[in-house]
């Protein structure tokens, strides 16, 4: 049994319990990548992390830039990003509010590691600006029929935000 099939009945906070070693192990090996090609990481405050959803900074020193960073972890070999959109999937359509982290969050990029090690960033403002536009065209009929098949995971066909930053 894999990390992910073992943690994903967990509540949140276990699944983040159950998640920190790798995180940390993720974070050390992004310090050492960074430093390895002039790059600084600075890991984000409690603040920044609960409020603004973000987890680091990659930070170019030369050019005095920094770009605050989310970073998700893949337990299988995917290389691509999911995103939770609603924190609350489960209610009723109209009453859908609050958003998921991933929408809320004020991070710059998305940084990836899938599941054998290897990172990609790619921009957030778009991906959540297609998220949103792909909502924005799913009539409340079609959004009901998905949530009585049980799926929880779907990708909308035929759209994309290009190619992302390999590192």
């Amino acid at each position: 049994m894999n990390l992910e099939d073992e943690i994903k009945y967990l509540s949140i906070q276990e699944r983040l319990k159950a998640m920190k070693p790798f995180e940390d192990a993720n974070k050390e090996r992004l310090k050492k990548y960074f430093k390895s090609v002039g790059l600084e990481y600075r890991d984000a405050t409690a603040k920044e992390d609960i409020k603004d959803k973000i987890d680091c900074y990659l930070v170019n020193p030369k050019k005095n830039k920094e770009f605050s960073i989310q970073l998700k972890q893949r337990t299988k070999g995917y290389n691509d990003i999911l995103m939770e959109v609603y924190s609350d999937f489960d209610v009723p359509y109209s009453d859908i509010q609050q958003f998921a982290r991933e929408i809320v969050g004020k991070a710059e990029l998305y940084g990836v590691i899938n599941s054998v090690g290897r990172f990609k960033l790619f921009a957030a403002e778009p991906i959540k600006d297609l998220v949103l536009s792909t909502l924005a065209e799913v009539p409340e009929e079609t959004y009901q029929e998905f949530k009585k098949s049980g799926q929880r995971n779907t990708t909308p066909a035929g759209k994309s935000v290009g190619d992302p930053t390999y590192y």
